[in-house]
């Protein structure tokens, strides 16, 4: 019988141990533990790094691809393996954990009622209620949670399927009172905070009704603090040695409605205003945004890492530094480089014509815009490669140092951007707002920038510039050279700028400059170039001519 018993035990074990993670939770037998392996993410290699598997960390590409590493701190791997069930004992526990939870709300006043297999708690307006917590190796789960507030004007319910962390319902319950009671911060080495699909409405009977929705929140921190640590960061007398991380995440955050008190849709009816509404369903999302940020004094390296999506905006930053911490006195820490990498973009459907002139509000104004652009980017680089202590001591002594290590990088672009110009103002520009609006039957004059990008660089103290311009009054280069190896009073080499292909219109508005600052032009070809060099408070100036009365 015994040997019976051994056998059946171990064909179910094995069963388990064969199974994926789907599989396994779908049998009732079996459970999936969860276990976690980290390491640094300087270690990995690129088809590593790019897997997805390694939490926080990130492929770096630089413009040397000898210098592409993968950073991101410390990275945890999520693993799992699927194990024979422990129903029995968990229902137990769990059961023991929901009473916990209860006998503490209700030590602070809350009534509890039991109906239809949910747990109620109640507070005068406040309304906590769940349907069953869950407990595991990896801490508790609370099934189905809601909140509801129900004041004279303003009623809000929050739901969500459920809320996991990391903790034993014991802890939960410390850190709350610690918090509440004694305004400490409790000891934390690990925390793993977790919210899945939370739906928020809000009904104010003045004002209207909003309802959101986010599909994912979680918050991880992975490091070590107490209540003396946190107060010595925040006297600056001293910072911990230990490594620290923490990363904060959405995804799936979306305003699914908005009315007023009388029933209009105040989504669309902004849009509606503007000629909008192709945006409807995609302006008011937010696809996912993540803050990480380390402190990584075993690597002496701090960094931090923001990352936007939006369907129509998107935002990216990194920074990290070398240092070697001082932890008895952080103002003398000696920071050895920086480094800032940042991109954002605006990217719209398709070009936009907003007519606003043709809206009572805007009528008769001197300029308006006239269309949203169809693409506009952004980025940033900087890197500080040696001796960064210097550089941030120049900036506060207001005597800002830039030498050989300071490098610089950035680039914009934008494409298909236009204003409308009422065309008595274009004719007459000292025409005051007051005669404009006096005026009728105002036409307006269609000013449109096909394109616009600049790229411009800082390395080996020099700055160099270079940017076209093309619009359908004019078109126009900027390239320049500048030495900066005197901040107070940089060197021109070179800044030229180029005009060409000049229409009637800015023709007029060059003309009316030429009378009102008394010269002229030089003229090849109807092109205009101005050239600038030497000091920059002196500079020596080519292109135009003073006409003397």
């Amino acid at each position: 019988m015994k040997i019976i018993l051994i056998l059946c035990i171990t064909f179910i074990y094995s069963q388990c141990d064969q199974l994926a993670q789907y599989p396994c939770s779908i049998n009732p037998q079996c459970e999936w533990k969860q276990s976690q392996e980290s390491g640094d993410c300087s270690d990995l290699n690129q088809s590593e790094c790019l897997s997805g598997q390694y939490n926080y960390c990130y492929w770096n590409s630089s413009y040397n691809k000898n210098d592409s590493s993968c950073i991101g701190g410390r990275y945890i791997l999520n693993q799992g393996e699927c194990i024979e069930s422990r129903n029995i004992l968990d229902n137990y526990v769990s059961g023991k954990i929901d009473d916990a939870l209860v006998n503490f709300f209700m030590k602070n006043g809350f009534q509890k009622k039991y109906i239809n297999n949910r747990t109620y708690l109640t507070y005068e307006s406040i309304e906590i209620s769940y349907s069953d917590i869950n407990t595991n190796s990896s801490g508790v789960k609370i099934i189905s949670p809601e909140i509801r507030l129900n004041e004279s004007d303003i009623s809000l319910l929050t739901k969500l399927d459920f809320i996991s962390i990391n903790l034993s319902m014991n802890d939960i319950i410390t850190y709350i009172e610690q918090l509440m009671y004694y305004e400490q911060m409790p000891q934390i080495s690990y925390l793993d905070l977790h919210f899945n699909n939370i739906v928020t409405n809000i009904e104010n009977k003045r004002e209207g009704n909003v309802e959101f929705k986010v599909n994912d929140i979680r918050g991880i921190f992975d490091g070590y603090l107490n209540q003396k640590i946190f107060e010595d960061i925040d006297r600056g007398v001293r910072i911990p040695s230990n490594n620290q991380s923490i990363n904060l995440s959405m995804k799936g955050f979306e305003i699914t409605r908005a009315y007023d008190k009388k029933g209009q849709d105040l989504l669309s009816g902004i849009l509606e205003l503007f000629s909008l509404e192709s945006l409807r369903y995609s302006l008011y999302k937010i696809d996912n945004a993540e803050l990480k940020a380390a402190f990584l004094p075993s690597q002496n390296k701090i960094e931090g890492y923001f990352n936007f999506n939006h369907p129509h905006l998107g935002f990216d930053l990194y920074s990290s530094s070398n240092a070697e911490f001082n932890f008895i006195d952080p103002e003398n820490t000696k920071w050895e480089s920086g480094k800032i990498d940042a991109n954002a973009y605006l990217a719209l459907p398709s070009h936009i014509d907003l007519s606003l002139f043709k809206i009572p509000l805007f009528q008769k104004s001197p300029i308006l815009p006239a269309s949203l652009p169809g693409k506009i980017n952004i980025g940033f680089n900087a890197v500080y490669d040696n001796d960064l202590s210097t550089f941030i001591q120049s900036i506060d002594r207001e005597d800002l140092i830039i030498d050989s290590n300071a490098k610089l990088q950035i680039t914009a672009g934008l494409n298909n951007l236009s204003f409308d110009f009422a065309n008595p103002i274009l004719n007459n520009p000292n025409l005051k707002l007051r005669e404009l609006r006096e005026l009728k039957n105002i036409s307006y004059t269609r000013f449109n920038i096909d394109n616009f990008n600049i790229d411009g660089g800082l390395s080996n103290s020099k700055l160099e510039l270079n940017s076209n311009f093309n619009t359908n009054f004019f078109n126009a280069r900027l390239n320049g050279d500048i030495d900066v190896f005197d901040p107070e009073n940089p060197w021109i080499n070179k800044l030229n700028l180029s005009i060409s292909n000049i229409n009637p219109v800015c023709e007029s508005i060059i003309s009316l400059i030429e009378r009102e600052s008394n010269i002229r032009f030089n003229r090849s070809y109807n092109n205009i170039d101005i050239n600038l060099s030497g000091y920059v408070h002196h500079p020596t100036i080519k292109g135009f001519t003073i006409i003397n009365d």
